[in-house]
Order: C-alpha cells, then sequence, then structure tokens
C-alpha cells in the first residue's frame, strides 16, 4: 500500500487554518495532498460537492482522482446520482458519515481522505461526539493505511471556545499539525 504523506501507519495530518484567505489556504492542502497521494477521498463538511467541484476546477486541480462524499447538499432536493460522489443526508449524523467513507474508501482504493472543514461540525455536534468520530476514523482497522487530513478553521466569535477544545482533543491523535498563516 502507498503510503503518500510518509511511511508511518494510521498518519493523521491536521492543517489549522486563520479566517481569512481560508478559500486559498484550502487549495493549498489539497494541492500538497495531491502531490503525494493517489485517489483522494474528499468528504465536504462545509460546501456542497458542486461548489467544491467548482472550485476545484477553478483552480485547475485535477480531480479525477477524487471521491467526494458530500454531507451538505440540501435534503430536500432529490440528487442525480453522480459517478464519484456518495450524498449523505445531514451533518447530524455521524454514523451514516462514516459509514459513507468506509464505503468510499475501500471501493475507490483511497490512500488519502480530506476532511474539509472539520470544525463545521461544530455547528451540528458536541465536541466529544466529533473526537469520537474521528478517533473511530482512526482506528477503523480498514482504514489504518489511509492518511487522514483534518482542515480546522481556527473559529472566532461563538464558536471560539469549542473550536479551542476540538483542536487541543485533536493534537492528541495528530501526527503532524501544520498552522497556515
Amino acid at each position: 500500500m502507498v503510503r503518500c504523506l510518509d511511511k508511518t501507519q494510521n498518519r493523521l495530518a491536521i492543517f489549522l487554518l486563520k479566517n481569512n484567505d481560508f478559500s486559498e489556504k484550502t487549495n493549498k492542502v489539497i494541492k500538497r495532498v495531491q502531490d503525494h497521494c493517489t485517489n483522494i477521498c474528499y468528504v465536504c463538511l462545509s460546501k456542497p460537492y458542486a461548489e467544491v467541484i467548482d472550485n476545484l476546477k477553478n483552480q485547475r486541480i485535477n480531480h479525477d482522482n477524487f471521491t467526494f462524499v458530500d454531507t451538505v447538499s440540501s435534503p430536500h432536493y432529490k440528487l442525480k446520482p453522480v459517478n464519484n460522489c456518495y450524498f449523505v443526508q445531514g451533518l447530524e449524523n455521524l454514523k451514516d458519515i462514516k459509514k459513507t467513507i468506509q464505503k468510499a474508501v475501500k471501493k475507490n482504493e483511497c490512500t488519502a481522505a480530506i476532511f474539509d472543514t472539520i470544525s463545521t461540525l461544530l455547528i451540528y455536534q458536541k465536541t466529544f461526539d466529533i473526537v469520537r468520530f474521528t478517533h473511530e476514523l482512526i482506528t477503523d482497522e480498514h482504514q489504518k493505511d489511509i492518511n487522514k487530513i483534518f482542515v480546522i478553521l481556527e473559529e472566532k466569535g461563538i464558536y471560539a471556545k469549542e473550536s479551542k477544545k476540538l483542536i487541543n482533543d485533536l493534537n492528541l491523535f495528530a501526527d503532524k499539525t501544520f498552522e497556515i498563516e
């Protein structure tokens, strides 16, 4: 199995982003992962699949080797199936999201999974539930060889305290944390 970030098993990297130029910084993370990995599972937690695809096209990022898990497209619309995208209804159901990620990673033989932006879950979940969700993904036997990349937006305002706690808790699992200024 190809290890795309380094030879460490169960690799977990956190990319901590500030609010300014968030999209530009996220694109840098995507390009970095793409330079080192094949078959990437991109978990859309903050933007719907269509918006992510448009962004990748605008940035001239080849997304042919991407499989998407879209958790934010409206459940009120009947979405047409897309070859490289799995739709999950709602950020409230972490079990369904986890199952869908497992399915996408296995079927497409992904070597990496990008979670954009894991801190978005703070709107729908308690910090403890997000940490448990990430821990289950990290320790999942079927995903032990998958590099996990968590993009976290350092929140201010009403979610600042929860954001700081989430960052501190996820740092316990991380092999590396990158602060992107």
